[in-house]
Formats: structure tokens, sequence, C-alpha cells
């Protein structure tokens, strides 16, 4: 949703948009935080419950938060600092919207 909503706000060029969905992203690459905080507080109860063939799947979606949560974390910061320089030079205003956008495609 904050990928669509940035590239919206890249064609359309106004300021208002790109601050919007930089907002937007932000906010739900910090929202991956408290998911991973919970799913590995559940990891234990959910393990319990799940058939033998459903525990590699379930190592598999760890191993894989695991990994991406720096993305997450990246993309965020990356947000934060876009929306910083947006309203000081257009040139990196340009490079740092792209930048959460490339990871949140990624």
């Amino acid at each position: 949703m904050g990928v669509l909503g940035l590239i919206i706000a890249l064609l359309s060029r106004t300021r208002a948009a790109r601050v919007t969905a930089l907002a937007l992203m932000m906010v739900s690459a910090t929202s991956a935080w408290p998911v991973y905080q919970y799913g590995e507080a559940g990891y234990d109860r959910v393990k319990s419950t799940v058939a033998e063939a459903g525990h590699k799947w379930l190592d598999e979606h760890v191993r894989r938060g695991e990994q991406l949560i720096y993305v997450f974390h990246a993309v965020a910061a990356l947000s934060a600092v876009a929306m910083f320089y947006i309203s000081r030079d257009r040139l990196t205003a340009i490079v740092c919207e792209q930048c959460p956008l490339a990871g949140m495609s990624a």
C-alpha cells in the first residue's frame, strides 16, 4: 500500500502526497517490529499445536522473519530521512524517496 502511494506521489510530483506516502511507508515498516516480537513470543505455543509437517514451514517462516526484519528497519529509517530532506534539497529528496521504494519492492 505504501509502495503504491509512493509511486502515485512521485508521479503526481506534489510535496504533500510524497510526505503522506513516506509517512505511510514509515508507519507500515515500523509496525513490523511488534509483529516480529509477538511472533517470537508465540512461537512455542504455535509449534506445540502444529502437526509434524507444519514444523518445517513454521521454522521457514521464522527464518524469513529473522532475515527480513532488517529490511523493514532500513525502510523505516530511509522514509524518515527522506521526509526530513524533502524540504531541503530537491535532488537529495528524490534519491531518498526512491530508496524506501526499492526496499519495499525487494
